[in-house]
């Protein structure tokens, strides 16, 4: 039912909203990401830039993202409901310092990600969902990272539409709760 929801959309109007919103915000600079506990991550990504997926990459589809500068992600996102490893947890803390994630509470997820190389650490992407959809995120990031009024961030890969990361890993925590501002 979730899928079914998710593709039952306008995606002509889907794709409108989508860049009206990059046109409003191409020309920043700073993305900054205040946190229900008041952290603010702060991204850079001068010279980068957005894409939409209406249609065209993931299934499902509605979000706009960007791949930050791979070294600029310093301070601390919290993730709302995070999947990992058959078990779901609730406000996932994610630190970084220079773009390398440094820190997570619970710590397995942290322990996970560094038995891989530091490019499966690194900051990959900023994106914002755009779906319609009226359901509810799930911890499947897959589907949370497309549901309209989120946030999220990714580890990992980001060559593929920008950036200068190669991993073989991409992984994505999504956020409902944390303030967007541009700069």
């Amino acid at each position: 039912m979730l899928l079914l929801s998710m593709i039952d959309i306008n995606y002509r109007e889907m794709n409108s909203v989508c860049r009206k919103f990059i046109d409003k915000n191409k020309h920043h600079k700073k993305i900054y990401l205040k946190t229900k506990d008041e952290h603010t991550l702060s991204l850079d990504v001068t010279g980068r830039n957005w894409y939409i997926d209406v249609n065209s990459g993931d299934f499902p589809s509605g979000e706009v993202y960007i791949a930050p500068l791979e070294s600029s992600a310093h301070d601390t996102f919290v993730a709302d409901l995070v999947y990992w490893n058959g078990n779901h947890y609730k406000d996932v803390k994610l630190t970084f310092v220079q773009g390398v994630l440094v820190d997570t509470k619970p710590s397995i997820i942290f322990e996970d990600l560094s038995a891989l190389q530091v490019e499966a650490r690194t900051i990959a992407e900023f994106g914002i969902g755009f779906n319609p959809a009226k359901v509810k995120p799930t911890g499947y990031s897959l589907f949370d990272e497309k549901l309209s009024g989120t946030c999220h961030i990714a580890v990992g890969m980001n060559d593929q539409f920008g950036g200068k990361n190669q991993s073989s890993v991409h992984i994505d925590f999504v956020s409902t709760t944390t303030r967007v501002k541009f700069g």
